[in-house]
Parts: structure tokens; sequence; C-alpha cells
């Protein structure tokens, strides 16, 4: 019987030694693996991005399109002779986008990308299991990567277009970065307490 009450003990007790700041800390450090690391692996980040534009579908032109009714003549068009109706809507760039993503250079970079998020997540991991179990190399490593995720992040805000979910998405990031340095840096500061046994 009085196995069963020391059972139970232990299992209400798990925060119980723990300084708060370190738990508040190991939680924003989650959240930032979250935020920073697998919303991008996923691809998150790329549907957020998607929902506020819309994309250009060569069909909506139609059969009988006449470029001539567009203002300026159809000249702001990509591959535009359009004099005498020689228009040709296969002519247009597929999608949106501006570079051409199968090229060496881009997949290397995807390839870069995906093994930093990946360190990421797993560094991140070790930082939390390290403060949790108030350890200082754990508090060290959440600030190091909390420093990263913020360096990485402060340039997205000078990109030049402007998308909600990508704003949202760094603010997210900058704000828990700093919540996660701040408090770790306070873990160092706390005070030591023994575990309930």
């Amino acid at each position: 019987m009085n196995e069963t009450i020391v059972e139970s003990q232990k299992k209400s007790n798990i925060f119980k030694g723990r300084p708060i700041v370190s738990i508040i800390a190991a939680g924003l450090l989650l959240l930032l693996i979250v935020v920073y690391a697998i919303f991008p692996l996923v691809g998150l980040n790329r549907v957020g991005a998607r929902l506020g534009g819309q994309g250009f579908d060569r069909g909506q032109l139609g059969q009988n399109f006449d470029p001539n009714t567009l203002p300026n003549g159809g000249g702001n068009l990509p591959n535009g002779n359009f004099q005498g109706g020689n228009f040709d809507p296969n002519a247009l760039p597929q999608g949106t986008r501006s570079f051409n993503g199968n090229t060496g250079l881009a997949r290397v970079g995807i390839l870069l990308t995906g093994v930093l998020h990946w360190t990421f997540i797993v560094l991140g991991a070790l930082a939390i299991v390290g403060l949790w179990f108030k350890k200082r190399w754990g508090a060290v490593l959440a600030i190091l990567l909390a420093v990263t995720a913020f360096g990485f992040s402060v340039p997205t805000l000078f990109r030049g277009f402007f998308n909600a979910f990508a704003i949202a998405q760094t603010a997210a990031v900058l704000l828990l970065a700093i919540g996660v340095t701040i408090l770790s840096v306070l873990t160092f500061r706390a005070p030591k307490t023994e575990a309930a046994v």
C-alpha cells in the first residue's frame, strides 16, 4: 500500500523542485522549434503564404482574348508581341515564380535549409531536456538557438513583398526567441531547489 502512495506522489510531483522560469523557457523553446523549424519542414509557411495571393491561370484568358483592349495595348505583359492579334496565352510564364526552382543552386539551398531545420529541431530537443533537468548547458544551448533563430528571422522583415502570414510567423519567432533568451538567462539566477523524493 505504501508503494502505491509513493508512486502517486512521484507522478504528481514532476514539476516540483524545478524553477518555474526554466519550465516556461522550455515551453517557449518548444514553441520556437515548432514555428521556426517544423512549420517550414511540413510546408505550412508556403500554405500560409499562398492564402493571401492569387495565382494566374493561363486558361482564364479564353480563346478570343484581344490584348489590344488592355491598357497600353498589352505591352506590359511578358513575351508580348501583340501586333495584329498574334497573342499566344501559352507563351505566358507558368504561375508567379520568378526563378527556375529546378536549378542546381536552388536544390542545394533547399537541401541545406532542410538540414539546418532538422539540426535546429534536434539541438532544441536537447536544450529542452537540459532545461528540464536544470543543466547549465541546456540554458546555454537554448540561448544559442534563440539567437540563431532571431538572427535568421530579422532579414525576412525587409523583403520586397509583404504577406500577413509571413509577417506573423516572423514576429512570433522574434518574440519567442527574445523570451527564450531572457528566461534562459534567468535560469542561471534561479534558486537551486532540491527535488522532493
